[in-house]
C-alpha cells in the first residue's frame, strides 16, 4: 500500500482493520479510506489524513464525521470542495458557513464556500455581504 494505496481493496479483513496499514494506504491514496474497516473510517485523524490527500475521500467518512463542525472546518483548509461532502445540516447552518468563510486559508473570499452551501443561504443577500 505504500506504492498504491488502492491495493487496500485486495487486503484481508485483518489488514483493513490494521491502523498502520490503513494510514499508509490513505497517505498514498486518500480514496483507500473506502476499503478501511468501518472503525478506522470513523477515526477523525485517519479520515482527515485521507481527505488531506484527496478531498473526495470525505465521502467514505461516516455521516457523524461529516456532520462534525471541527472535522469539516479542518478539511476545508485543504479544499472548499469539502463542504460538498459535509452533512446537509452544516451546509445550511448560517453560523457554520460564516465561520467557514472567515477561516483563514480556505478561499471563502472567492465565493466557493457559498457555492456549496444550501440554496437558502446562497439566496440570502446578507451572506453575499460577508
Amino acid at each position: 500500500v505504500r506504492q498504491a494505496g488502492g491495493a487496500l481493496r485486495h487486503a484481508s479483513v485483518a489488514l483493513r482493520a490494521d491502523e498502520a496499514v490503513v494510514r499508509e494506504a490513505v497517505r498514498q491514496d486518500g480514496l483507500a479510506l473506502e476499503f478501511a474497516h468501518e472503525q478506522l473510517q470513523a477515526s477523525p485523524q485517519l479520515a482527515y489524513e485521507a481527505a488531506a490527500q484527496n478531498i473526495s475521500a470525505m465521502k467514505f467518512a461516516p455521516s457523524a464525521l461529516r456532520a462534525d463542525r471541527s472535522f469539516v472546518l479542518r478539511c476545508l483548509r485543504h479544499s472548499t470542495f469539502a463542504l460538498n461532502f459535509a452533512a446537509d445540516a452544516l451546509r445550511g447552518d448560517r453560523e457554520f458557513i460564516v465561520e467557514a468563510i472567515k477561516q483563514d486559508g480556505i478561499g471563502g473570499r472567492d465565493g466557493l464556500i457559498l457555492q456549496y452551501s444550501t440554496q437558502a443561504l446562497q439566496s440570502d443577500p446578507d451572506m453575499l455581504l460577508l
